[in-house]
């Protein structure tokens, strides 16, 4: 595993607090595939994160870049839960409890030491696959509490969905082992077994991976001022303080505007959380520096941030009857206790 960082603690030299705002392209022009084959295990790089996954507490942010399948080898992470949102290619992941296949516009979400290991959708025009992991330690992602919108909107328990048992019918090979490798306080392990690991035969229970589309999420509409982002929160992982989540995951994607003669001026705001932005699909309007699908923006919290000049006079001079807006989908995370620790050489473009 390339750089899957898993301290973010003042005693790593490999990271370091950041005031500025950055913004990067897609991870494939700033690290090329190369010519070998790359897997998963080999593509994923950690963009930043808080915490340490000793103490249980904390989150990580990757993205991955591959184009190779992980044949005979499985993944397990001991560190913590991983949500992974393809951007770019049809992630085939079979785990113990089945398989799941999430295209752009689905996310998936695999527990902490479960055992998957993950393919690439053949295609004709895509060879590789593209996307972003947000990492949790010590917590697990859940459905955000709905307060005043009682049972309706955001996301459904009954949308999401779990693999059904599957198991593969293969006799142990000494001659052809499997590799399990291992992720434990972000560092890598491997040990060799000679049977698959994927023969449960049968499960039960909620301790298991799931994938959700995004496309059935129940969007809240921002007519009059800028709405504050949980309103658009997917999925959360709540920390050791109550009433305090240490990540949200909101998302941005098609919605009405049905309000009519309301005026809603952007505006440049500051916000407790500190954001993370990823476009699977579309374009990005709200940023005086140019945010590509596959790429990734970082504001720090309490950092001054809002719509550009052309957003803003296009807003003022909108029309005031019913739109529809874009159909872009923004994975916003909003780590909402700590500050990000940047890992690396920061980029900005």
């Amino acid at each position: 595993m390339c750089q899957a960082e898993s301290c973010f603690l003042p005693t790593n030299d490999n990271v370091a607090f950041t005031a500025r705002s950055y913004t990067w392209a897609p991870l494939v022009e700033r690290y090329p595939l190369c010519r070998q084959p790359i897997t998963f295990l080999e593509g994923m790089k950690t963009i930043g994160g808080n915490g340490d996954a000793t103490l249980r507490e904390g989150v990580a942010i990757h993205q991955y870049l591959f184009d190779s399948d992980m044949t005979r080898r499985a993944f397990v992470n001991h560190d913590g839960e991983m949500l992974l949102i393809p951007q770019q290619g049809v992630l085939d992941i079979k785990t113990e409890m089945g398989s799941m296949r999430v295209p752009p516009t689905m996310i998936a979400v695999i527990p902490a030491g479960i055992r998957f290991s993950v393919s690439i959708v053949s295609d004709a025009e895509i060879k590789e696959a593209r996307g972003y992991v947000f990492e949790v330690f010590g917590t697990r992602f859940a459905l955000p509490e709905l307060g005043v919108l009682g049972a309706n909107g955001l996301a459904h328990v009954r949308d999401f969905e779990y693999p059904v048992a599957a198991f593969d019918l293969e006799a142990p090979d000494r001659d052809n082992m499997w590799e399990m490798a291992v992720k434990m306080s972000g560092k890598r392990h491997s040990y060799y077994q000679a049977h698959t690991p994927f023969d449960v035969v049968a499960w039960h229970g909620k301790y298991a991976p799931y994938r959700y589309d995004l496309k059935r999420f129940g969007h809240l509409t921002a007519n009059v001022d800028q709405l504050d982002p949980t309103a658009f929160c997917v999925l959360t992982a709540p920390s050791k303080w109550p009433g305090v989540s240490a990540v949200d995951f909101c998302i941005f994607g098609e919605k009405w505007v049905v309000t009519k003669d309301t005026l809603r001026i952007p505006y440049y705001h500051r916000t407790m959380a500190t954001e993370l932005c990823g476009i699977i699909r579309g374009e990005y309007a709200g940023s005086t520096r140019k945010l590509e699908a596959g790429g990734l923006s970082f504001e720090q919290s309490f950092m001054p941030h809002g719509e550009t000049y052309e957003a803003h006079n296009r807003d003022m001079s909108a029309s005031r009857e019913p739109v529809k807006t874009s159909s872009d989908y923004l994975g916003r995370l909003a780590g909402a206790r700590e500050k990000i620790k940047m890992f690396g050489e920061n980029q900005n473009r």
